[in-house]
């Protein structure tokens, strides 16, 4: 209790002296602010909410187990209220996560005067083998700052294109005080930027580009959780480099978009189902399935952990769950009639799965060259074209590591697997795995259906961990010779990673930076620019309005440009719009109070869906009032590109031949021009 009490006394004095100082002056005082408010919002909740659970369920948690869940209820409970509020109660302001903090630590106090014989266990042990695994535990973390803080600042722009349409649909939520509701996409991950943009008071673009990213530090806890499992000291010091599984997980936990924060849960869900296995405590399994199931609401990847867990927990526990359900019926219809909305949102998700799943089966093409040559569901042509290019597929997206323990599963002992598999971590872990692997591996091969099996690798890396359990028992999972070969492929991974986010700096590289700043600080305010790939640079970095034009062809065919910049010409609301809105508003006025009472979620879609659409036409009426200057840009992609040499990248015609906007001095007038990095901006005239 008094340690509960000290820490946020604590925290909140720093906070409430910090918030009458000025701190939108200098970065550093900006920066102690928001670290004091990132541990009001952020962290406080979770370790309040570890706290309530903790007396709840009666628990006794060792130092380190109370600090990994309070760090994953961090990432889930302060965004799920914020979402909770927004939909049901229709609030949304600044000061509401400091409220809510408050409000679990009341909670939180409540519980524990109910309880005042529980204690926390928070000791720090004075053995030397604990002091043995501090220096690990300081090395480790050491390891993951000097990682992320490289690659986060090898460059200026975000890491990759997919961060810069999640910041504008941030960007878009905030400025209307509004939040995506559960039955939207992904409503916790614009939840939790909320948090950090708003709550905590970090500029949108350093959230993106600094302050997600460096989270993954937080991955210490959960290696170290798997590492107090592991019986020698290099089996323990290799989980500290189960986070660097792969190249392409350490790309991702720097990438600033929902995967990264489901990556991120997935260590914390691996790490849970081994120490329960381990501990024989089941209490982690199911923390496993809670962390899934909200982190559903991050990303729909964990649509498949999900089922999972699940499945593993009405075969090994269907009887008291049966028998509670039988006691408790009433209650159990009663949080189905509630969670119904959520429970059919997830389900129409599994139905769309499906129906691709099935689609496919009427049209099976075998493709046993995949990865040379395969196309994904989108169409987009994904092969790596050589025994070469497939060698860089699997040592990326699978890594050196992985691989090798793929190999070493074999010389597990029968009985290991017996034991492991008739536990229901074992089973969760291993179905999760299975899974994905058949995603990533069969489908595309068997069926022809490559449903982005290089994504699924990511999540067959995480749960292929577990297998590290069985294997470190037998008497190979203990030679040092192998332990060492895992080290260097974890190492590998790091290298790779590395490697691969220094060459994004050449996805919008210095010099189209400086043709941005160019435009920025030259061109008109009300300008509207033409282009083809440079969209994301334009609008983020010179603050122009930007017409993206798909058909490359536009700059060397006149005819294409002629029909593509039509779009300037009409800028007013589509008369299919004004028909829209027209039958919507309708719909609503022939509504009586009675079906509106029994269908307001569609009632209220209606509305929203108008109001959108009205301040759509309000905009586009503003632009149509002003005088726009119309331009063209260009910029050719850099060849240090790492997606460059990619087959869905080869949009440009064959044939070389002069962009149209040369030839004609009378229809543009060229402004801006780099001859060496070929970059041109013509005025249309």
């Amino acid at each position: 209790m008094r340690q509960f009490l000290t820490l946020n006394g604590i925290l909140f004095t720093i906070f409430a002296f910090l918030s009458f100082l000025p701190h939108e002056g200098a970065l550093l005082t900006r920066l102690i602010f928001s670290i004091s408010a990132l541990s009001i919002v952020f962290l406080l909740p979770g370790w309040n909410t570890a706290v309530i659970i903790a007396t709840i369920f009666k628990k006794k948690f060792s130092s380190l187990e109370f600090f990994t869940f309070s760090i994953v209820a961090s990432f889930i409970v302060p965004a799920l209220l914020l979402a909770v509020e927004y939909q049901y109660l229709h609030i949304l302001f600044p000061s509401l996560p400091i409220i809510n903090t408050l409000l679990i630590f009341f909670a939180a106090t409540i519980c524990l005067q109910q309880n005042k014989k529980h204690s926390l266990l928070f000791n720090i042990p004075h053995n030397p083998g604990s002091f043995r695994n501090l220096k690990i535990l300081s090395a480790a973390t050491f390891l993951y700052l000097s990682i992320m803080v490289s690659m986060t600042t090898a460059y200026y722009p975000l890491p990759d294109l997919d961060p810069y349409y999640w910041l504008s649909q941030a960007r878009d939520f905030f400025a209307k005080e509004s939040l995506p509701t559960f039955l939207n996409s992904r409503p916790l991950f614009i939840a939790f930027t909320y948090l950090f943009s708003i709550g905590a008071q970090i500029d949108l673009y350093a959230y993106f580009k600094y302050a997600l990213p460096l989270l993954s530090v937080v991955l210490i806890f959960p290696a170290a959780l798997i590492a107090k499992n592991f019986r020698y000291p290099l089996q323990k010091s290799l989980a500290f480099l189960f986070p660097f599984t792969s190249g392409i997980i350490i790309i991702f936990l720097g990438e600033s978009i929902p995967q990264t924060i489901v990556s991120i849960l997935a260590f914390f869900v691996v790490a849970f189902a081994i120490h329960a296995y381990s501990q024989k405590n089941i209490f982690f399994f199911f923390l496993a399935g809670a962390t899934v199931l909200f982190g559903y609401f991050f990303h729909e990847a964990f649509i498949i952990p999900l089922v999972s867990w699940i499945l593993t927990t009405l075969y090994f526990f269907h009887a008291p769950i049966f028998r509670l359900i039988k006691k408790h019926f009433l209650v159990v219809i009663l949080l189905t009639i509630i969670l119904l909305p959520y429970l059919t949102q997830i389900g129409q998700y599994c139905l769309g799965i499906s129906k691709i799943f099935l689609n496919s089966l009427s049209n099976i093409h075998p493709n046993l060259l995949f990865p040379q040559e395969y196309v994904n569901v989108d169409g987009n042509q994904m092969g790596w074209g050589s025994l070469f290019g497939v060698a860089k597929y699997y040592l990326f997206y699978v890594g050196p590591a992985l691989l090798l323990l793929l190999f070493l599963l074999p010389t597990i002992k029968k009985h290991l697997w017996k034991e492991y598999l008739r536990s229901p971590e074992g089973v969760f872990l291993s179905l999760s795995f299975l899974c994905f692997f058949i995603i990533a591996e069969v489908l595309p091969r068997a069926i022809g259906i490559a449903f982005l099996p290089d994504r699924a690798w990511i999540f067959s890396g995480v749960f292929a961990l577990g297998f590290f359990l069985p294997l470190f028992k037998t008497r190979i999972g203990g030679n040092k010779l192998v332990l060492i070969f895992f080290l260097l492929g974890f190492s590998a991974n790091i290298g790779a990673a590395i490697y691969i986010n220094t060459l994004k700096k050449y996805l919008i590289p210095s010099e189209q930076l400086a043709s941005a700043e160019w435009i920025k600080t030259h061109l008109p305010q009300e300008r509207i620019i033409f282009t083809a790939e440079s969209s994301r640079l334009l609008k983020f970095f010179s603050n122009s309005q930007v017409v993206s034009i798909k058909d490359p062809n536009f700059l060397f065919d006149e005819s294409v440009f002629a029909e593509k910049s039509e779009t300037r010409q009409d800028v007013s609301i589509t008369s299919e719009k004004k028909a829209a809105i027209e039958s919507l508003q309708i719909s609503v006025n022939n509504l009586d109070l009675e079906s509106a009472l029994s269908d307001i979620q569609k009632t209220k879609k209606l509305l929203e869906k108008i109001e959108i659409l009205e301040e759509e036409k309000q905009g586009k009426e503003q632009i149509q009032n002003k005088k726009y200057t119309h331009y063209v840009y260009y910029a050719a992609p850099n060849k240090k590109n790492p997606y460059a040499d990619r087959p869905y990248m080869d949009k440009k015609p064959e044939r070389e031949m002069e962009m149209i906007f040369n030839k004609h001095p009378e229809k543009f007038k060229l402004l801006y021009s780099d001859e060496k990095n070929q970059i041109f901006l013509w005025e249309i005239l």
